[in-house]
C-alpha cells in the first residue's frame, strides 16, 4: 500500500487508526449465525434444519 500510494506506512497507520475509531460504533462483530439463513436459503434447506444449525 505504501508503495502504490506513495504515502509513509506510518501516516496510513495514523490514517487507519482515525477511520477505526471513527467507526467503532458501525461495526459490529459478525457471527457465524449472521450468516446460516443465507447459506441455508442458497442450499434450498428447510426452516427446521436452520433452527437446528444455529442452536448447535
Amino acid at each position: 500500500i505504501c508503495a502504490v500510494s506513495r504515502h509513509s506506512k506510518k501516516k496510513i497507520g495514523r490514517c487507519f487508526k482515525f477511520i477505526c475509531q471513527a467507526a467503532n460504533p458501525a461495526m459490529n462483530t459478525v457471527l457465524t449465525t449472521d450468516f446460516m439463513s443465507r447459506y441455508c436459503a442458497n442450499l434450498g434447506l428447510p426452516l427446521a434444519v436452520q433452527f437446528s444449525l444455529v442452536w448447535v
